[in-house]
């Protein structure tokens, strides 16, 4: 793949960091964009394991930098891994579920990388107030 990878997950981000400065706080949560994003620029770019741990990586930083969290650096923990999985399930090629014409493979990378991010950013937030 050319490096027009790099370009498509930067506006994806960029993306992701505007919409979350705009969006209103949800029951005291604020909605984290980047994930959607950084799901998205996998699922259309397909980069390899340690691209998508970049892509996390890179992620983790700018949200850390637009936190409004008590521990913004975890972070730093839950977005690497969570691309890192998301790439290795689109690799993977583990979802062929079409219904119709319509795939139900974005729906659900999405939602599992949801789940693993903010997963693993609450149990680092409580394991560090316990």
């Amino acid at each position: 793949m050319e490096l027009r990878w790099i370009t498509i997950t930067t506006l994806l981000l960029a993306i992701g960091v505007i919409l979350r400065m705009v969006s209103p706080n949800i029951g005291g949560i604020s909605l984290n964009w980047n994930i959607v994003m950084y799901c998205l620029a996998i699922l259309l770019c397909r980069p390899t394991i340690k691209q998508g741990f970049g892509i996390g990586l890179v992620s983790g930083i700018i949200a850390m930098m637009t936190s409004k969290a008590a521990l913004p650096y975890a972070n730093l923990i839950s977005d690497p891994l969570a691309a890192t999985i998301c790439a290795l399930m689109v690799n993977s090629n583990l979802f062929n579920i079409k219904k119709s014409k319509i795939s139900l493979i974005p729906f659900i990378v999405v939602f599992i990388t949801t789940f693993i991010s903010g997963g693993t950013f609450f149990a680092r937030y409580k394991f560090d107030y316990s």
